[in-house]
């Protein structure tokens, strides 16, 4: 069996389709810059930011063995079979990342680590995750926002949780910038305040996410950050500091998830293997760890 890799072409977009769809719910950036694209409609540049590891035997279609994805920001996204790690595919693989300009890569951790090994510079940074899948749905009860105690800042105010806007950017900023800086910045980074306001305009015209109010005051949002074809990927998910242990932050996820489900959709998150608490959320939510996950930054 011949094995190479190719462009992503007309004829290969549905069979890619259908080889993301089957584990989807490991891939949902992929595959949500996958549906991106209409196969009537590749300029040559989307095509090529695409590599598909392609088995062809000697009489029928080929089969997929893995795709990748640079997206335009140098984040290298990828679903890959076990085959796709042997030794056929190493040196066309090497060809294909030697001239790319990769910044992270993103995905399951085995594979993270394998394409890692192929581009020769120096990692800046890893971190490791869990994949965690929707196991069983919360119930409604515990989409309510806790009701905080007479010395909290907020006490007396009323509470609620709502779907977010791109014109709320400016408001729910802090907790944006408070969310990168803990949870995608290298230790001692900052984010820059109009590039962080501008990407998260985009982010909530283009995702679906809620914030928790007491009164009149953003306390901490969620949402999601891909949709694919049947799983949404929550991501963003951030409380501000002063009022976390509160339960307020398990609430708002209880609330997107039942938003999703009720919208016919499958959720999956990944979350830091040292944040003990928000996995204990998560899976007093319902979530079940389901593999490894790691982002590797250059």
């Amino acid at each position: 069996m011949k094995r190479r890799i190719q462009s992503l072409s007309p004829e290969l977009f549905p069979l890619c389709r259908d080889f993301l769809r089957d584990r989807e719910y490991c891939c949902v950036s992929l595959m949500a810059a996958f549906m991106e694209f209409q196969p009537a409609h590749f300029p040559r540049s989307q095509r090529n930011s695409f590599a598909i590891l392609t088995a062809e035997p000697q009489s029928g279609s080929p089969v997929i063995e893995g795709v990748l994805h640079l997206t335009p920001g140098g984040t290298l996204l990828h679903l890959l079979d076990l085959s796709a790690l042997e030794g056929d595919y190493i040196e066309p693989l090497f060809a294909w990342l030697r001239h790319k300009r990769v910044f992270s890569i993103l995905g399951t951790a085995t594979e993270t680590s394998f394409l890692e090994a192929l581009i020769a510079r120096d990692i800046s940074r890893t971190v490791e995750y869990d994949l965690m899948t929707l196991d069983r749905v919360p119930p409604k009860e515990a989409a309510v926002l806790p009701t905080l105690s007479a010395n909290r800042k907020h006490a007396g105010s009323g509470h609620g949780i709502r779907r977010v806007h791109p014109a709320d950017a400016e408001m729910l900023l802090p907790l944006q910038m408070g969310y990168e800086r803990e949870e995608v910045l290298a230790p001692g980074c900052y984010p820059d305040e109009q590039r962080c306001l501008s990407v998260f305009k985009l982010a909530l015209a283009r995702q679906v996410v809620f914030a928790a109010f007491y009164g009149d005051i953003p306390v901490a949002k969620a949402g999601t950050n891909a949709c694919g074809i049947h799983w949404d990927q929550l991501g963003g998910i951030y409380t501000k500091p002063e009022l976390r242990a509160n339960g307020i932050a398990s609430a708002l996820v209880a609330h997107v998830v039942h938003n999703r489900i009720e919208n016919g959709k499958k959720v999956v998150l990944f979350v830091k293997k040292d944040n003990i608490s928000a996995q204990k959320a998560y899976t007093k939510n319902g979530f079940m760890v389901r593999s490894p996950f790691r982002i590797a930054y250059y």
